[in-house]
């Protein structure tokens, strides 16, 4: 599943493996057999046919990976403010990959087109979990420029072909009020569903959802890896949860004489022909946009000590606190959701959490454990300057569960006591960033 490669199998010949297991992706996340070509040689060819479409190209949306963080954009000449449709490519593509076609009808549908750029093509488990992270900044991105670009920073629709959605769909079904639809082409494909135990897209669909089309390519007698059928599960999802009306499914377009005709388009919007179809529904207030349905309030944060840890006692930050947060996915993008929290906050009054801000240093799965962002030179001297200005009130990191100990024992003992019982062999991984920490600023927590 996603290209991943069970360790405990792993054949001797690595580099082998992973080599046919780059060919097999490309060629299995691709549409047809026309789509299996480098990513470089693609990447080239979209910017040659279509540079004439983007009114910004390669804008930096994050600074982690300067040379991958990078998006395009065509605005629309009319509308405001517009919304954004933030599209992800499929495997072997670039945030080039858009046809003009399509860029029409984002526009006639009053949205800006957002193309971005994550991982490429060839995914395992540490690089899926970038990508959903890079999709946050991404979204970040879009809703802290909207004033830049004069887009409408809470009318954003999530889109993703194949590996596109993959890397999207996490952030598509965060619940985030900005997000009114959702509109994937050949989602979700056939590698996605072999290994459940590590992904099971289904489990991130929650209610409410925003309004989704599902749209394929293949029918479902197809023998595409894009076959609709893969992605049953998560039609049954929304039924579950009684938001069958919020999903449009549609199989077999490649089947439609009047949309495909031997192996291209002849449709008027390519793989967005129903775009216009969910705008439309959007405006009418078919499935209305989430909403937060409580009020948020100052955490309530407890008094007991942690002294075996840091040293200190608990403090409420109630004018809220300079945090850095360092760690995988476990909790980086959670953490990346305070801003959006604290703003939620101030609606309710201007003066609370006025010192708030944070930082954040991720590196997906084991590569970022405190052990190893501290082996790493350039996380550990990122890390360190932030550290060293001295004004880090609140230092997070990932908590590194121990293996003979159920998880959840270790999570009632840290609320009884305040002491988290991680193995004895990880506490010089968090002493050595704790000691890095308090040299510059005693009082950090």
């Amino acid at each position: 599943s996603l290209g991943l490669i069970n360790k405990q199998n792993r054949p001797s010949s690595f580099a082998m493996i992973s080599l046919l297991w780059s060919i097999l992706l490309l060629i299995c996340f691709s549409q047809n057999n026309a789509e299996i070509i480098t990513a470089t040689t693609k990447a080239v060819a979209r910017r040659t046919q279509n540079s004439n479409i983007w009114d910004y190209t390669d804008v930096p949306y994050g600074d982690e990976d300067p040379s991958v963080q990078l998006l395009n954009i065509a605005l629309p000449e009319e509308g405001d403010p517009y919304g954004v449709l933030m599209f992800h490519h499929s495997a072997g593509g670039s945030h080039f990959s858009v046809t003009e076609k399509e860029v029409n009808a984002a526009h006639v549908s009053g949205y800006a087109v957002v193309s971005w750029e994550s991982i490429g093509g060839v995914v395992g488990t540490a690089e899926i979990e970038l990508a959903w992270s890079y999709a946050q900044i991404c979204f970040d991105f879009l809703r802290t420029s909207a004033n830049v670009y004069g887009w409408d920073p809470d009318k954003i629709i999530v889109a993703g072909r194949s590996l596109g959605s993959i890397v999207s769909w996490k952030l598509a079904h965060s619940q985030h009020p900005a997000i009114v639809g959702i509109y994937t082409y050949n989602g979700l494909p056939q590698q996605v569903w072999t290994r459940p135990d590590l992904w099971y897209p289904p489990d991130d669909v929650v209610s409410p959802v925003p309004l989704t089309y599902m749209v394929y390519g293949p029918g479902s007698k197809s023998d595409d890896g894009h076959n609709p059928t893969n992605a049953y599960p998560v039609v049954e999802r929304y039924n579950e949860l009684g938001e069958e009306e919020k999903l449009i499914f549609v199989e077999g377009m490649w089947n439609d004489p009047g949309l495909y005709s031997n192996g291209e388009w002849i449709n008027e919007y390519d793989i967005f022909h129903y775009l216009p179809e969910l705008v439309a529904k959007i405006e009418d207030g078919v499935g209305s946009p989430i909403t937060p349905t409580t009020a948020v309030t100052p955490p309530v944060i407890p008094t007991h000590t942690n002294e075996a840890v840091v040293g200190l006692p608990y403090q409420p930050f109630t004018q809220g606190a300079n945090g850095l947060y360092i760690g995988h996915s476990f909790f980086i993008p959670i953490s990346r959701t305070f801003d959006d929290i604290v703003a939620q906050a101030k609606e309710e009054s201007d003066n609370l959490f006025p010192q708030h801000d944070f930082q954040t240093e991720f590196s997906g799965g084991e590569s970022g454990t405190p052990g190893n962002l501290w082996s790493n030179a350039g996380h550990r001297t990122s890390i360190k300057a932030s550290l060293s200005t001295g004004t880090i009130d609140l230092f997070g990191m990932t908590i590194a569960a121990a293996d003979d100990v159920n998880f959840q024992e270790q999570v009632d003992a840290f609320l009884d006591t305040g002491v988290y019982p991680t193995a004895e062999e990880y506490i010089p991984e968090y002493a050595q960033w704790i000691d890095m920490a308090l040299s510059y600023n005693p009082d950090t927590v």
